[in-house]
């Protein structure tokens, strides 16, 4: 065993002779190894030159005659349409509900100062039912709408319950009630229904001739009070009908 590991180290590494030189065999055997190894570097760096020149070949551009280029084209522009179209329709939608909902209380207050107009200054007659018929008052205007009604108190505002009546609109019967204050000045609350604005909307104030109005939609109703009321005074107490009113 010992001798074999000794041949194949002198098959490798030249040996020096008695006077320290060495062999001219030992060279040539040296010279066939660098030989063989610079062969096999060689052969990798072709490799890898076959290998990147291969990868930077550019591709052949593709083709198309006259007719496929149109049809492409026709597909391209189509499907611009279609995502046209499909933006067109959501924006028309958005613009649609929202112009609908501003006229809805735009008629709302409308219809809610002329109301106020005519009856405030009743002296004998301002209302169909008075306040000591309440609980009749709501039951019947709540059967005629169709809905219950909440009739707001605003007693701690200043302005005392004087009756109601029932008042045509473009969506069915409405409801007025009318408050008074110790001055003798009147303000009413006008409802009607609006079954498609369920959600709440903000209020919305108004001047319109000698009256100031704010109004609102929520849980189905149209709100609107009508007073010669200054601006700050009738927001606090639409504030309170809002608050009694929302369920």
């Amino acid at each position: 065993m010992e001798e074999s590991e000794n041949i194949e180290k002198e098959s490798i590494k030249p040996q020096s002779t008695a006077s320290g030189s060495v062999s001219p065999g030992d060279y040539k055997l040296e010279s066939d190894l660098a030989r063989k190894g610079g062969d096999k570097i060689h052969k990798e760096d072709a490799d890898r030159g076959m290998f990147f020149s291969a990868s930077r070949k550019q591709v052949a551009p593709v083709s198309y005659d006259s007719s496929t280029i149109q049809l492409l084209r026709e597909k391209t522009m189509q499907r611009v349409l279609v995502v046209i179209f499909c933006l067109a329709g959501l924006l028309l939608g958005w613009w649609g509900r929202s112009w609908y909902g501003t006229s809805q209380q735009w008629i709302l207050a409308d219809l809610a100062v002329g109301a106020h107009g005519i009856y405030v200054t009743e002296v004998r007659h301002p209302v169909e039912v008075g306040v000591a018929q309440q609980q009749h008052l709501v039951d019947w205007l709540s059967k005629r709408l169709g809905r219950r009604l909440v009739l707001p108190m605003l007693a701690h505002v200043g302005f005392n319950l004087v009756g109601g009546r029932l008042l045509p609109s473009d969506n069915g019967p409405a409801a007025q009630f009318m408050y008074e204050d110790s001055s003798g000045l009147r303000l009413t609350l006008f409802v009607r229904n609006s079954p498609e604005m369920e959600n709440a909307s903000p209020f919305q104030f108004e001047q319109r001739r000698d009256f100031n109005v704010y109004y609102w939609m929520d849980g189905g109703y149209g709100y609107a009070l009508t007073g010669k009321v200054d601006k700050e005074r009738l927001l606090a107490i639409a504030s309170s009908v809002y608050q009694q009113t929302t369920l």
